[in-house]
């Protein structure tokens, strides 16, 4: 069973990445109520980042969390069409984009609390499952981010993939917050 993810934890994987800052949840300002795991995300959290996103590095695209003021435009080209505003039909209401990396969203269910994942350009969005929770999806993004930089140079062979050592430190990581089978899911969708 997975140890319980803090926000005390979540703090100390993304503060090499930015600026944390509580974020009160009048800072929303997208359709309803703030979801109360994203409130709790942002007053204890506080994704900040040093231009309204906190940016997490990863091999090929790094990984963008928004402040909580900026979470509502990052629905653009998901929820609805950013030329003409138009909302867009095969994107249901309870989908909220949380985080993105190159445009392949990390989706709140907020039906059920799960952080789920989708690549763009499939034609279709068919998210994955990926984390059980926000806390965890956001403490993993962070494991991901941290052990690229420890890895630096080292983090890739001569074929450009993860070397082996460094895979299985990630899974080790992983491992405390969503078990060995989230951990290797998570590693195998985001080609690590």
């Amino acid at each position: 069973m997975p140890a319980p993810t803090t926000p005390d934890e979540v703090c100390a994987l993304l503060s090499r990445f930015g600026a944390l800052r509580p974020q009160p949840a009048s800072d929303w300002n997208g359709e309803g109520a703030l979801p109360p795991e994203l409130a709790r995300l942002y007053a204890e959290v506080g994704p900040m980042g040093e231009a309204g996103a906190l940016l997490i590095p990863h091999y090929g695209n790094e990984i963008r969390i928004p402040s909580l003021s900026a979470l509502w435009a990052l629905q653009e080209g998901y929820r609805w069409n950013g030329r003409d505003g138009r909302r867009l039909p095969d994107w249901p209401d309870h989908w909220l984009v949380v985080a993105e990396q190159g445009g392949d969203p990390f989706i709140l269910d907020r039906e059920g609390g799960a952080v789920l994942h989708a690549r763009h350009g499939e034609g279709a969005w068919n998210p994955a499952p990926l984390f059980p929770g926000i806390l965890a999806a956001i403490a993993a993004l962070g494991t991901f981010g941290a052990l690229h930089e420890e890895a630096g140079e080292d983090l890739l062979d001569e074929s450009f993939e993860p070397r082996p050592a460094w895979r299985a430190e990630l899974l080790a990581r992983l491992g405390r917050f969503l078990g060995p089978e989230g951990a290797a899911r998570a590693a195998e969708r985001l080609e690590w």
